[in-house]
């Protein structure tokens, strides 16, 4: 908002058009890096991949990733590691 000096509500309708919300499009990102960091260091705790990825509780982020994954960020891992 302050770096284009936009307001909240051009923002938010701006995103409106794209069929999205700020919220949605931030928590998108997120569980995107989530998952390359996840993808990327096997080994780091799932809690520090949620911390790292912006999430403030490690619940959110694992309803989120399920929902978007359709798997939890521990099934997920498991069968990726599998595949190696």
């Amino acid at each position: 908002v302050e770096r284009f000096h936009l307001s909240s509500k051009r923002i938010s309708t701006a995103f409106s058009v794209n069929g999205t919300s700020v919220p949605e499009f931030i928590r998108e990102c997120r569980l995107e890096h989530a998952l390359n960091v996840m993808t990327e260091r096997p080994d780091m705790p799932l809690v520090e991949i949620a911390t790292a990825s912006g999430f403030v509780h490690a619940s959110t982020f694992t309803v989120d990733f399920k929902n978007k994954y359709g798997v939890s960020p521990t099934k997920y891992r498991e069968e990726k590691l599998k595949e190696k």
